[in-house]
């Protein structure tokens, strides 16, 4: 038997005696027959002694330290020899990192028992299997950006060289000029990190809008491109039509405030449709007018992938530019998000919405607010036809309370197969007859209504008359400036029956308790307190006034000062 099957053997043994420790002498007489045998000149006198000395996990601890030592080199002559195994004394382990992939094999030699532990045990360049390291050298253009900054003697943006390594360039409001731009271009070129770039706010030209081009046509990472308020113009807009139509990863473009006008927007409605990825275009305040109606037409038509289109702050409230862009919009079948808001739309535009809306496209949200409607009846009868329309805005357009009221009452025909969960009508008031229409359609079918307010929809409330005049009579009754005819008013409000008077009688009673009150006061006292005609709670008055003052309770009964008699003198006369 060879050295390797004798091991395995041995280790065989050993797990089948941690499972039966019963069979613990046998084991041991078999282990120590058997070293006998192929190792004789081995000293085997304490093992041999003593069989059972060590059992299965004092072996698995020596060989644990044997290991520890050997490793680190320990040369210990006074160690005992119980750490030194019999069954290592003719093996060394030798690490082969050639033997596998991700972890090291063991290969026994016939020299010692000393083993080396490996540094890396295959885990580390595994794991990079699942999670690829990037480099760390990572240049992302920051020797390009310092390079032509230098060779074409421009001063550096040095905010820059830091964006390059993250994920957006923001240059907003810089006043880049096109060597500028061509430096940050070229650098781009070959970059992984930025996804955005954001230029906003600065007025690039043609020559700056022909290096953003090129950076689009070969960086295949940016997603999203701000040109908002750059002024690009036709030229610029003509330069960026091709990086447009061939970006693979651009999903959001924003050209607001650019000045393109109908002409412009010719080039870059090209790029649109032929885009395969874009998703989300702004083109509001770009002076568009009814003549853009077939150029944003065709674009709608041939697009396969636009989600989102922005045409806010334009004049686009023609008849004729809506009859035209209305084709494209219906055959749209990808459109999600449209904003149409400022741009003046008013009644002529309302029949060719409500065909829209009436026709059931893919429109989830519609934006119309700041607009000239007066009327939105028809709408509301067009979204009764509709099953995927979600939000509608309507706010800040001139519709009166009546209008109002006749938009939501068309609305509660609305089923619950609809699709609707909002409509903002910010600024727009309405008459209190809405609100029970307001709650049916949020309890039937979960549509929330926002109002900008409830005419009419108030309570005035203002102080109780009756305090004002109890406090007066307290006043009124302690102004006498002479002492006996100083009244508390509250003893005389306690001093009263639970009965029901007349007005003359309550104020024979005021006048009977010589209590000093205005003619006036009498009177507004009677009618707060009156029940009926001619008939005055003192109940109710009493209550009341231990209501405001309940000190009232513990005043002592009203006694009335009596009269002195005057005694006449009579003159004796003499005699």
């Amino acid at each position: 038997m060879n050295v390797d099957n004798r091991e395995s053997q041995k280790l065989d043994n050993q797990f089948q005696l941690f499972l039966n420790p019963e069979n613990d002498d046998d084991y041991d007489q078999h282990e120590h027959q058997d070293d006998y045998k192929h190792d004789e000149t081995k000293d085997t006198s304490s093992d041999s002694s003593n069989p059972k000395s060590h059992s299965f996990l004092e072996y698995l601890l020596e060989e644990t330290l044997s290991q520890v030592f050997s490793s680190a080199n320990f040369q210990d002559t006074d160690q005992p020899s119980e750490i030194k195994s019999e069954s290592n004394e003719s093996l060394k382990t030798v690490i082969t990192p050639q033997d596998s992939e991700f972890s090291d094999e063991l290969q026994f030699e016939q020299n010692g028992s000393n083993i080396n532990i490996p540094e890396d045990a295959g885990l580390r360049p595994g794991s990079w299997i699942l999670f690829p390291q990037l480099p760390e050298d990572r240049d992302e253009g920051v020797a390009k950006f310092i390079e032509l900054t230098e060779a074409l003697n421009v001063p550096p943006i040095g905010q820059v060289l830091h964006m390059l390594k993250m994920n957006e360039i923001n240059l907003k409001s810089y006043g880049l000029d096109p060597r500028t731009m061509k430096i940050i271009c070229e650098a781009l070129n070959s970059n992984t990190a930025v996804k955005i770039l954001n230029f906003q706010d600065n007025w690039l030209t043609a020559d700056a809008c022909y290096h953003l081009n090129d950076l689009i046509i070969n960086n295949n990472i940016i997603t999203e491109i701000n040109l908002s308020g750059c002024r690009i113009g036709e030229a610029g807009s003509k330069e960026l039509e091709t990086g447009i139509s061939s970006a693979e990863s651009l999903q959001d473009l924003n050209v607001s405030r650019c000045d393109l006008g109908d002409e412009g927007l010719q080039y870059l409605s090209k790029g649109v449709y032929c885009s395969p990825s874009l998703k989300k275009v702004n083109f509001s305040n770009n002076n568009l007018s009814k003549n853009c109606a077939s150029t944003l037409q065709k674009m709608l038509i041939q697009t396969d992938n636009l989600d989102e289109l922005n045409l806010s702050w334009n004049y686009l409230n023609s008849s004729k530019f809506w009859e035209t862009f209305i084709i494209g919009l219906t055959t749209n079948k990808t459109l999600k998000y449209l904003i149409v808001n400022w741009n003046g739309l008013g009644g002529e535009c309302v029949p060719y919405l409500t065909e829209y809306l009436s026709s059931d496209p893919n429109l989830l949200r519609l934006d119309l607010r700041d607009n000239s409607f007066t009327s939105v009846e028809k709408i509301a009868e067009a979204l009764i036809n509709n099953t995927k329309m979600e939000i509608v805005e309507l706010g800040n357009n001139p519709v009166q309370a009546k209008e109002v009221f006749t938009f939501i009452q068309a609305l509660t025909k609305l089923v619950s197969t609809s699709g609707l969960k909002m409509i903002d009508l910010e600024n727009i008031w309405a008459d209190k007859e809405v609100l029970p229409l307001l709650d049916d359609l949020k309890t039937r079918i979960g549509l929330d209504v926002t109002l900008g307010g409830i005419l009419s929809n108030y309570e005035i409330i203002g102080p109780d008359p009756r305090k004002i005049f109890l406090k007066r009579a307290n006043f009124e009754a302690m102004k006498p400036k002479k002492k006996k005819l100083k009244r508390n008013f509250g003893q005389f409000v306690m001093s009263l029956q639970d009965l029901i008077v007349s007005r003359e009688a309550f104020k024979k009673s005021i006048k009977s308790a010589k209590v000093k009150l205005s003619e006036s006061l009498i009177t507004e006292i009677s009618n707060a307190f009156e029940i009926g005609e001619d008939a005055i709670d003192l109940s109710d008055l009493k209550k009341f006034y231990l209501k405001e003052y309940p000190e009232a309770a513990e005043l002592p009964p009203l006694v009335l000062p009596r009269k002195k008699r005057k005694i006449k003198k009579t003159s004796k006369k003499l005699k």
